[in-house]
C-alpha cells in the first residue's frame, strides 16, 4: 500500500505574496488539437465543497487570462465538468450538445507539443501548474484527477476525439482509494510506501519513513535543495526516492536540486519505496 502526502512550500519574487489555495478544481482535459479559436481546457471540481472562481486566472504562455462566464456561472459544484474555451461562442458553436458551464477566456494559441500552463485563484496563489504532454490529434486527458502525475503515466491522448465536458475516456481512479484533499491519494502498490512525516504498518513489511524537512520560502530562480537523505527504512532495506515538485517536474535523486521560474505556492511530495 502506497500513500502520498503532501508537503506545502511556498516560493515568492517581492513583492508578490501568494498563499494557499482551494486545490480542489484541477485541469482535467485539454483541447489543444482544436484550431485556434476553438481551443478549450477542461476543469473538473473533485472536491466536496463548491468554488468561486472569481477572479481567477488561466496563466499561459507567461500571461494571465481573465475568465468571464459565457454560459452558467463561475461557480463551479462538487463534481461538475466546466470549460474554459478560448472563444466561448465558438465552443458553443462546435458542441451544441454540451449543455454544461462554459467560461470565456482568450489566448494567442495552446502548444499541441505541450507547454506550461497554471490556474490561479483571486489572490493570485498557484492552484495547479504543470507542463502538459504532446497531443497533436486528439485532446489529451487526464486519467486520475487526484493524482499529481503530469507524465504519460496519468495523461493520455484520446483514441479518436475528446469527452468535454464528459468523465473522460481513459478515467482510471481506483475503487478502493480513499477520499482524498489537496491531492492526497491511497492506492495499492508493491513494494510498500509512505511519505513525509507518516508511517504506515504491515503485519508482512514496515514502509519505509520519509523526510523531506521543513517548508521553504524562496526567491524565482534561487537554487532548492530537497534533501530526503534523513528517510529510512525500519528493516535496513535499500529505498527509492521520487520527488514531485509539483509543477510536473520530478526526480528521483535522494538529494535534488531545483528552481522555480514563476512565483507562487507549490505542493512538493516525496514518496520514498523499498524493495
Amino acid at each position: 500500500m502506497r500513500k502520498i502526502f503532501f508537503i506545502s512550500i511556498l516560493f515568492l519574487s517581492l513583492p508578490f505574496i501568494s498563499f494557499a489555495a482551494n486545490q480542489d478544481i484541477v485541469v482535467n482535459e485539454i483541447g489543444a488539437f482544436e484550431a485556434q479559436d476553438y481551443e478549450w481546457i477542461e476543469i473538473f471540481n473533485r472536491g466536496g465543497a463548491a468554488i468561486d472562481l472569481t477572479d481567477w486566472k488561466f496563466y499561459e504562455n507567461e500571461t494571465n487570462h481573465g475568465l468571464t462566464a459565457f454560459r452558467g456561472d463561475l461557480v463551479i459544484e462538487p463534481g461538475e465538468y466546466a470549460i474554459i474555451a478560448n472563444k466561448g461562442d465558438k465552443f458553443a458553436e462546435r458542441y451544441p450538445n454540451f449543455s454544461g458551464t462554459i467560461i470565456d477566456s482568450s489566448w494567442s494559441n495552446l502548444n499541441e507539443s505541450g507547454e506550461a500552463i497554471a490556474l490561479k485563484s483571486s489572490d493570485s496563489a498557484i492552484v495547479e501548474s504543470f507542463t502538459y504532454i504532446s497531443a497533436s490529434n486528439y485532446s489529451l486527458e487526464r486519467a486520475n484527477p487526484n493524482l499529481a502525475d503530469y507524465t504519460s503515466a496519468n495523461w493520455q491522448e484520446h483514441s479518436s476525439g475528446n469527452t468535454a465536458g464528459f468523465q473522460n475516456l481513459n478515467y482510471n481512479v481506483p475503487a478502493d482509494n480513499q477520499d482524498q484533499q489537496n491531492n492526497q491519494t491511497n492506492e495499492p502498490s508493491a513494494p510498500a510506501s509512505s511519505a513525509a512525516g507518516q508511517s504506515v504498518s504491515s503485519s508482512q513489511n514496515q514502509p519505509p519513513v520519509a523526510k523531506a524537512g521543513s517548508d521553504v520560502v524562496a526567491n524565482i530562480g534561487a537554487e532548492i535543495i530537497f534533501d530526503a537523505s534523513l528517510s529510512y527504512d525500519p528493516e535496513g532495506q535499500g529505498i527509492s526516492y521520487m520527488w514531485n515538485f509539483g509543477n510536473g517536474a520530478v526526480s528521483k535523486e535522494a538529494k535534488a536540486k531545483y528552481k522555480y521560474d514563476y512565483p507562487g505556492t507549490y505542493i512538493v511530495t516525496l514518496t520514498v519505496s523499498d524493495g
